[in-house]
Formats: structure tokens, C-alpha cells, sequence
């Protein structure tokens, strides 16, 4: 997110308007805890729309995201906020439970493995970046 689209400002709109809390807007940066929300479980949020699919994810062309990640920049393997047990967890509440398919996909770096695939609960290790679709 930038701080000069409507991905980047949108959470200091929501703040103005008394929606949503925890916003500072007097920084110019899309960052944690300035522009975007941090989470409490680690890392922050964004909105973003989906201008090309992630090979083998749920995440398709043309779609909005919530982007949950470690970083306030693009995702990457590595980038994640959550475990695999916490990506299942919220995977399971807000949707299927598999992390391909439907309106929730967590991906990166040890968060998934298997054919069919799950999530890398047992392992004990990994990151998920959390892509929750919010608008078709």
C-alpha cells in the first residue's frame, strides 16, 4: 500500500470518520501503526486488489483482499504475521478450512504442505501471509 492511494488512506478515511480506532494519521507512510491497523497477533493490515491469481491459492484476478502480513510492503514466502495453527484456525471459523479454496487462503513459507493441500499444523513451525477476499 502507498500513501497516496485509496488502499493506503483508507483506514485514516475509516479513522476520520469515527469507524475504526487505533489509527494514527499524522505520519505520511503506509505503515503499521500510522496509516494501516496492527494486529495483535502480529503484523498489520491492508486492503489491496488482486490484479493477477497466486498460483495454486485461493487468490484469483479481479478480486479485493484484506492482506494480513508481517510486513507493511508486498507479501512474499517469507512475509507472514501467523502460524499455520492460527492461518487453520481462522481458515476453519470464516470459512472451509482449506487454504486454496474459498474466501480465506493463507500462504507462505511452511504453512501449507500435502496433496490434497492443509495446513502445516503439526509442524510447529512457518508463516502465513492471510489473504481474506472481501469483495467480488
Amino acid at each position: 500500500p502507498a500513501n497516496n492511494n485509496e488502499a493506503g488512506v483508507l483506514f485514516t478515511h475509516l479513522s476520520a470518520s469515527d469507524l475504526v480506532s487505533g489509527i494514527d494519521a499524522s505520519g505520511s507512510s503506509a505503515t503499521f501503526g500510522r496509516m494501516l491497523p496492527t494486529l495483535k497477533a502480529a503484523g498489520g493490515f491492508w486492503i489491496s486488489y488482486a490484479t493477477a491469481a497466486i498460483a495454486s491459492t485461493g487468490v484469483t484476478t479481479g478480486k479485493h483482499y484484506a492482506i494480513l502480513n508481517g510486513t507493511a510492503g508486498a507479501t512474499s514466502a517469507t512475509s507472514g504475521a501467523i502460524s499455520p495453527v492460527i492461518a487453520a484456525q481462522i481458515d476453519r471459523k470464516l470459512d472451509d478450512g482449506i487454504p486454496t479454496t474459498g474466501g480465506f487462503s493463507g500462504i507462505g513459507t511452511g504453512c501449507t504442505t500435502g496433496t490434497p493441500v492443509v495446513y502445516a499444523e503439526a509442524a510447529g513451525t512457518g508463516t502465513c501471509v492471510g489473504y481474506f477476499r472481501i469483495l467480488n
